[in-house]
């Protein structure tokens, strides 16, 4: 006897069969086989059954997520909102992204983050760089000079942080000492990428206004004019011209 696993995949190739029928005009055999394999207990619960459970768990899971990342907002949970500007999640709305990112300078203008923990540091620069740049009626961004400035300065004080910490766990590894890897304890994972996003939006401040032709000619020209920004710990020995250049002329589609 034919298993429900292969009865329900014939049942399906029939329904399928059936609705092409159906498309015909006068087609009183398509109609029959619709209505044949719709009246099956198999196909339901299978098809319809599953594919219904699915859409539903994962709707209740980006409601769940949503409710997590107001609460978090509201009650001025740190931890919480890092998670919201993680650069790696996949479930932070933009609405929620721009939120947490006020909070957190919110938070620092009121003196109430620790400026000693690296991953404030971090994400509060980053939340300057995010809250730096603002679309028109248009699409297109503009970039906010006082606020990536701000970014720039706070992500330099982070680099120091980094840079001081890399220096201990050096120590401890050429002592044999047991080390502890910060990254357990902060989220700082994607400082490399946090740290780009705040120097393109530096180059692209001083775009700010220059005409469309203006600015194309600047960003062809950008390997061999490299931006004299400070060179600070996290640079690791420079600038790669190409990537850097790479990026600005990606973000420039939005620019």
């Amino acid at each position: 006897m034919m298993n429900n696993k292969y009865r329900a995949m014939l049942l399906l190739l029939l329904l399928i069969v059936g609705l092409n029928a159906c498309s015909s005009p006068h087609s009183p055999e398509g109609k029959m086989v619709v209505t044949g394999i719709l009246l099956s207990p198999v196909l339901i619960p299978i098809a319809i059954v599953k594919g219904t459970t699915k859409a539903t768990r994962e709707t209740w899971n980006t409601t769940k997520i949503s409710i997590k990342h107001k609460s978090a907002i509201k009650e001025s949970n740190i931890k919480g909102l890092i998670q919201i500007l993680d650069v790696y999640s996949t479930h932070s709305s933009k609405t929620d992204i721009e939120s947490a990112a006020n909070k957190m300078v919110e938070l620092y203008q009121n003196n109430k983050l620790d400026m000693t923990q690296m991953d404030q540091v971090l994400y509060l620069a980053y939340s300057y760089s995010i809250l730096s740049s603002k679309e028109n009626k248009y699409g297109y961004s503009k970039i906010d000079k006082e606020k990536i400035s701000k970014a720039w300065e706070i992500i330099k004080i982070y680099s120091k942080q980094k840079q001081l910490y890399d220096e201990e766990i050096k120590k401890l590894t050429a002592s044999g000492k047991q080390k502890d890897c910060l990254c357990d304890k902060y989220n700082i994972i994607g400082d490399s990428e946090i740290f780009d996003s705040i120097r393109i939006g530096l180059y692209l401040a001083d775009l700010n206004d220059f005409d469309d032709e203006k600015r194309k000619e600047v960003v062809e020209k950008c390997e061999n004019n490299i931006p004299n920004y400070e060179i600070i710990y996290m640079d690791n020995g420079g600038i790669n011209a190409y990537l850097f250049c790479s990026k600005v002329k990606h973000a420039l589609l939005w620019f």
